[in-house]
């Protein structure tokens, strides 16, 4: 099988992307909801997910590392993949990931629940711009939305969050990797769980991110 590198933007699904490889690999179905859970995550997982992480196989390469990072070694792979999501949908998800977690030792500073631990307010207006307007910044260190929607085009498939299913059947038509999306994890909050002031701030430091989201469905629809 082909290797895959996949440049995963945080909180767009990316565990589902790894599950669906990895039920490939091993041509296994994923059962109906992807079941393997995990009450201190509050999280449902595809038991082969968990199982990526204890040797990462070479088929599929997943890492946070951004666009302009990851250059140095992304050239070994045969194929590149990316998930994007809608902006809002996807900062509040990380929000309700910090909030979950807050009694959670992490590692990463975008995980760090001192984010959450002051309200939304101090959420909104300190989270670390990299990870409020991850999408972009992934792409453009500069959150330049032309260099961004340049870059993501490098890549051999682009994969919404919202349609899994389709962007994989159009990775398939160009590797013949045929995929099956097998979804995994489970984010509750939705947009009328917040208050609108606060969803309108929100939106609003968005609006450049929603630029380069709004350009990146005109090239993957045309």
């Amino acid at each position: 099988m082909s290797n895959t590198y996949f440049y995963h933007m945080m909180k767009t699904g990316g565990r589902s992307i790894v599950s669906s490889f990895q039920h490939y690999h091993h041509h296994t179905e994923c059962d109906e909801n992807c079941q393997t859970y995990l009450p201190q995550f509050d999280q449902y997982y595809c038991s082969l997910y968990l199982q990526y992480f204890k040797k990462r196989p070479k088929y599929i390469r997943q890492d946070h590392i951004p666009f302009y990072n990851a250059q140095k070694f992304v050239p070994t792979y045969d194929y590149t993949i990316t998930v994007i999501r809608d902006p809002l949908e996807r900062l509040l998800s990380h929000y309700r990931m910090l909030l979950l977690h807050r009694t959670t030792s992490w590692s990463g500073e975008s995980d760090n629940p001192k984010w959450v631990n002051k309200g939304i307010d101090f959420f909104i207006e300190k989270f670390p711009v990299m990870y409020k307007i991850h999408q972009l910044s992934f792409f453009s260190p500069t959150l330049n939305v032309d260099e961004a929607l340049d870059n993501i085009k490098k890549t051999t498939q682009i994969i919404l969050t919202e349609n899994m299913q389709e962007g994989l059947d159009k990775f398939s038509i160009k590797t013949d990797i045929k995929l099956k999306e097998c979804r995994t994890g489970v984010s509750k909050i939705q947009v009328h769980d917040i208050d609108k002031k606060y969803v309108d701030k929100m939106k609003k430091l968005l609006s450049l991110e929603y630029l380069f989201y709004e350009k990146v469905l005109n090239y993957y629809y045309k």
